[in-house]
């Protein structure tokens, strides 16, 4: 798996300070320059947490954790896609349903995804404008292997949001968000065009 095999690469996994690793593809680089704030996501079967704590789930499940000598305990976020981390707060055997089942046929089951999702942890995180020692350590991982940034800590994190549901997590989704922000430009600026040509009723898109 392109994750572990990134994250295998890291210089930091025997520290017992706080670590944070950034493993992210070339083209967004720019995204993980000291100083950014950006939005990870972490799912999870389990709802209503306060804190989320590296219980190294993700790495037990993977095999990653028998590695000797690994003192970091992985605590996997996904940065700027919720959606993929809400496949981590479904069970997998689940998953491994929905993906031998043929894609018209999926909806059906939306009842059944609802009922075993757990919860999809939303946090904005600061980096530290240098890459020092404070608050926390980091390491940077590029890789053209990801499609998206990966962000792997050791700390307990507190969440901002709690995504109780698929259809929050879609709504949470960045591109829709776009998308819904670019509809009502278009909609605000032509029913404003609308007012003040008063000859012309019809709006065009």
């Amino acid at each position: 798996m392109a994750i572990l095999e990134v994250l295998s690469r890291s210089k930091r996994l025997c520290e017992e300070r706080s670590v944070i690793i950034l493993m992210y593809p070339p083209h967004l680089k720019e995204n993980v320059k000291p100083g950014q704030k950006i939005t990870i996501y972490h799912g999870s079967q389990e709802r209503h947490l306060n804190t989320l704590l590296p219980v190294n789930d993700y790495a037990v499940r993977h095999g990653f954790s028998k590695r000797p000598n690994s003192k970091l305990k992985p605590l996997l976020f996904f940065a700027t896609n919720p959606i993929t981390a809400a496949a981590y707060a479904l069970p997998e055997t689940l998953l491994a349903k929905l993906r031998e089942m043929p894609r018209e046929q999926r909806q059906r089951f939306i009842g059944e995804i609802n009922a075993s999702f757990g919860s999809v942890y939303g946090k904005e995180l600061q980096l530290p404008h240098r890459f020092g020692r404070k608050p926390f350590l980091v390491e940077r991982i590029e890789s053209k292997k990801l499609n998206q940034i990966i962000v792997v800590t050791n700390r307990a994190i507190s969440p901002d949001k709690k995504l109780m549901s698929l259809g929050e997590v879609c709504l949470e989704d960045p591109g829709r968000k776009m998308l819904i922000q670019a509809i009502q430009k278009a909609l605000g600026s032509t029913s404003s065009q609308g007012r003040d040509d008063r000859t012309n009723s019809v709006w065009n898109f």
